[in-house]
């Protein structure tokens, strides 16, 4: 018997199976933090992209989505599942704040395996909600939770999967509260597994999340044209708490 099958029936015999777990913990360098950057980066791409296809944003609502973004929570989740005998990945994308005016469906998925995730869809019943009054009402993890919840229970994803999860920041309490909701009420506890990155408490420019600041204002204020906001302030390219955008 092998040394993986014997571990997975000491974890089942404890009472927890070897895949059914809800994993949160900062990025380490086991994580490949450079890897685990570039990943978060994907939602802001995409949030630039989105942005981009509304062509008669004004020059004060173009200001306004730049500086609610420097202050946003970023996340991506990867969903990976079997589907017809092949290994298939569907990617969540979301920034925290109001769902984004997306009118066109190829805005909401921009492309096969891709989704742009948001806090209500029409005529469907969320089952996730954060704690009342929480500042997490529409944060980042809330959105892909939701999302998840829409997509599984419409059959437009199957259950089974596993689903990974970086964030820009590390969750507050209430979405932790929402992503072991989303564990165990909408994923039957199949195995989550969520990473964020660290406090810059330093402002240091080359730690995760210091590298992770930089490009965000770099693709932010690409939407602008020219300009950068608050180079050099120290302030600017720390991890803010878990809020809304």
């Amino acid at each position: 018997m092998s040394s993986l099958l014997l571990l997975g029936l000491w974890l089942s015999a404890a009472g927890q199976p070897a895949w059914a777990e809800l994993d949160i913990a900062v990025i380490t360098d086991e994580d490949s933090p450079g890897a685990a950057v570039n990943t978060v980066l994907r939602s802001v791409q995409e949030d630039v992209d989105a942005y981009r296809m509304n062509p008669s944003q004004s020059a004060q609502a173009i200001k306004n989505h730049v500086s609610k973004g420097l202050r946003a929570t970023y996340a991506t989740a990867e969903y990976q599942y079997t589907e017809g005998g092949k290994a298939r990945t569907h990617t969540i994308l979301a920034r925290s704040g109001a769902d984004p005016q997306l009118p066109d469906a190829a805005l909401v998925q921009p492309r096969a395996g891709v989704t742009i995730a948001r806090l209500d869809y029409p005529g469907f019943e969320s089952v996730l909600a954060p704690a009342p009054g929480s500042v997490a009402a529409t944060d980042a993890e809330l959105k892909i939770a939701r999302t998840m919840e829409y997509m599984t229970k419409n059959k437009k994803l199957p259950l089974g999967g596993e689903l990974r999860m970086w964030i820009s920041q590390a969750p507050c309490e209430s979405c932790s509260g929402v992503l072991d909701m989303l564990h165990t009420k909408v994923l039957n506890e199949q195995r989550v597994v969520v990473r964020y990155l660290p406090v810059n408490s330093t402002g240091d420019l080359n730690s995760p999340s210091g590298r992770f600041h930089t490009s965000r204002k770099a693709l932010l204020h690409s939407l602008q044209g020219a300009g950068v906001l608050n180079q050099g302030n120290p302030e600017a390219i720390r991890v803010l708490s878990c809020g809304p955008g």
